[in-house]
């Protein structure tokens, strides 16, 4: 990768003009606001990929929107994919610089001149491409939980229709916590107005339940019809047989009934 500097659209062609030595750096100075006076607070590599504060190691590195875009955040930090040739550049600019400055020679600066340091650049590089992984992770996370949601909203949409259907019936008290799940209800024509039918996986068990609802008013019970009340005793007696009935037709076109 060839470095290349920014572009500054509105002094492109004067600054072309005003360079004579493209090694050369340049100074870089701030006009207050109100001011008239140009004050200096650094210089720039020749390429103005960097700015050096004067007499610190401190400074700034030019950064492209494509960069600032693709910056990852953790933990209250951002990490912007500088390229490692800029980095370096840049970093090696700002040691040159601060050079003559030096109390003593100790931390990041505390390097020879001229060396690009790479161990930092791939310490910064691993870190980067782990934080990209771990969002990677916790994107795959979340359209995992957002599909779990959605499935969840959609059972929630199915039970509210059954449930409105079970009140246009007349099976649903209003304001009542129910001892079963209307879930699977069913209106009947004969004995009682509505079956519930529950299968207990954990115990094996076939539950079915014969709701009738009435209006009385009046003290106790409502009073059921005769084929309600022999319908109830026969379930207190445990007086009932279920039975399993499959009618369908063969691949002879004959109908076949079956019972269990």
């Amino acid at each position: 990768m060839s470095l290349k500097g920014p572009i500054f659209p509105k002094i492109k062609s004067a600054l072309k003009s005003l360079i004579k030595d493209k090694t050369k750096e340049h100074t870089v100075k701030i006009t207050p606001f109100g001011a008239t006076k140009h004050l200096i607070v650094g210089k720039t590599d020749p390429l103005m990929l960097g700015i050096n504060i004067e007499e610190t190691q401190n400074g700034f590195i030019y950064v492209g929107v494509e960069e600032l875009e693709g910056a990852v955040h953790q933990d209250g930090l951002s990490y912007v994919p500088i390229p490692s040739e800029r980095f370096n550049h840049v970093r090696k600019f700002f040691e040159m610089k601060y050079e003559p400055y030096r109390s003593k020679r100790s931390g990041f600066f505390a390097r020879r001149k001229g060396i690009l340091h790479a161990k930092d650049v791939q310490t910064t590089t691993a870190k980067h491409a782990e934080l990209q992984q771990q969002l990677k992770k916790k994107d795959r996370e979340l359209k995992r939980k957002e599909k779990e949601i959605d499935n969840l909203n959609r059972k929630v949409a199915t039970q509210r229709g059954r449930l409105a259907d079970a009140l246009a019936i007349g099976l649903l008290p209003a304001g009542l916590e129910l001892p079963i799940s209307l879930e699977n209800v069913s209106r009947l024509s004969y004995g009682a107005d509505g079956l519930v039918i529950e299968i207990d996986e954990k115990e094996r068990w076939l539950h079915l339940h014969f709701i009738e609802t009435n209006y009385t008013s009046g003290k106790g019970e409502p009073e059921l019809t005769s084929t309600q009340r022999k319908l109830r005793k026969l379930i207190k007696s445990d007086r009932v047989s279920c039975h399993f009935h499959h009618w369908y037709v063969g691949g002879d076109g004959d109908w076949i009934l079956s019972e269990e």
